[in-house]
């Protein structure tokens, strides 16, 4: 009996020191915890040590050399000492991260002159509503070269970019089950030129697939390239009355265009009935005619004497518009000469080719004769750009030439 005490007591104090020890290095020792692990029965130290053991393997740990008994139970329980698990350093550098953008920013904003904190309080909450802000309850002095400041907090709005994509659900008729979407929603997501989502839905037996669908920036138009256009008033069309064909146009129009100080462009069209008809005619522009005319100086023909004239008679040239030939001058002279109180000499010339001016010359001093007087009345006057109104029948009323109008 006295031999089991002993042998007891020395287990006891055997298991005491090693679980001193044990939990001695468990303090020394950063990495680990201790727990309580329940082995199952326990009837003697050499029962314990293997059940201990047994139990820290599974916990991939080491038994402290401690154990006891459930009060009331053959069950024992293990101290065991298991080794925190270390945390690996991560082996790929960590993103970095863009700074954070504040939301507000201080300004400074003029006060001119602050004379005291009563007169900051209530100048500075006025300046920060007139800049949308918000006062900081912060100001300065004025000084000899800088004024009074308060200090304003404005909050600055976020830069939402433009969406680059945007989420749509797409008819799918009837979808039956997740393979049956797989193979359904890539076709209609290629057609409506988006990509799937991997995502569908069904309600009242009608499905529809959600596909991602990119966003197309908007395209600025582009502007057109600037034609400069024909200077007002430099190309106009013109009443010429009856054309028939081509033929009639290549004769009437250039006598149109000569009449009025232009230019034929070759091209006619018709208006009407009756084959009213219009030509292109295109005039020297504005500032281009006032600068020939400045530049030509003015000619002053003196009267010349003729031996056929009577004294006191005095012929000179005046000018007669275009004429093209001997016919028209003898149609239009006498015209000219009756409007001048005068007589035509029969003698008419061009001064210029291309326009067909032409002066006729006149003399004065002698009434017209018979045979002018009878011109007059019977000459007729044929009109290219106008319709002719048949004149009423009377004596005294009569059609005289008024040049081009």
């Amino acid at each position: 009996m006295k031999q089991l005490l002993t042998r007891g007591k020395k287990q006891k104090l055997i298991s005491l020191s090693l679980g001193i020890a044990a939990v001695t290095a468990g303090m020394n020792s950063a990495q680990a915890k201790t727990i309580n692990a329940e082995t199952g029965p326990i009837f003697n130290s050499l029962f314990a040590k293997i059940q201990c053991e047994r139990a820290a393997d599974k916990l991939n740990g080491k038994w402290n050399g401690r154990y006891w008994k459930t009060p009331g139970s053959i069950n024992g329980v293990c101290q065991v000492v298991v080794p925190d698990p270390v945390i690996a350093k991560p082996s790929h550098k960590p993103i970095r991260q863009p700074p954070i953008k504040p939301t507000v920013r201080l300004i400074s904003v003029d006060a001119g002159k602050l004379w005291n904190q009563a007169h900051a309080d209530w100048r500075c909450p006025q300046l920060a509503k007139q800049n949308n802000g918000r006062w900081t309850k912060n100001w300065s002095e004025k000084t000899e070269s800088k004024p009074s400041y308060c200090q304003v907090e404005v909050k600055i709005k976020p830069v939402i970019p433009p969406p680059t994509h945007k989420i749509m659900n797409v008819n799918a008729g009837r979808i039956w089950s997740n393979d049956h979407a797989k193979q359904r929603c890539p076709n209609i997501a290629k057609q409506n030129n988006g990509v799937w989502t991997e995502k569908w839905s069904t309600k009242d037996n009608k499905s529809s697939c959600q596909i991602k669908v990119a966003i197309k920036p908007p395209v600025k138009p582009v502007a057109p390239p600037v034609v400069k256009a024909p200077h007002k008033g430099s190309i106009r069309e013109v009443s010429a009355g009856g054309i028939w064909d081509q033929a009639q146009a290549n004769r009437k129009c250039p006598l149109i265009a000569a009449q009025t100080n232009g230019t034929w462009t070759s091209k006619w069209r018709k208006t009407g009935p009756n084959n009213e008809a219009v030509c292109e005619i295109k005039y020297q522009p504005l500032s281009q005619v006032r600068k020939t005319l400045a530049t030509q100086k003015p000619v002053v023909q003196a009267p010349t004497q003729t031996a056929s004239s009577t004294p006191g008679s005095n012929t000179r040239e005046v000018p007669a518009g275009p004429i093209w030939d001997q016919a028209q001058a003898s149609q239009k002279c006498p015209l000219i000469a009756a409007q001048n109180n005068a007589r035509w000499t029969n003698k008419w010339r061009k001064l210029s080719t291309a326009t067909h001016q032409s002066v006729c010359e006149i003399t004065s001093g002698s009434a017209p004769t018979a045979v002018q007087t009878k011109t007059v009345v019977t000459t007729q006057t044929t009109y290219v750009n106008l319709k002719p109104k048949p004149a009423p029948a009377a004596a005294n009323v009569r059609e005289i030439f008024a040049g081009p109008i």
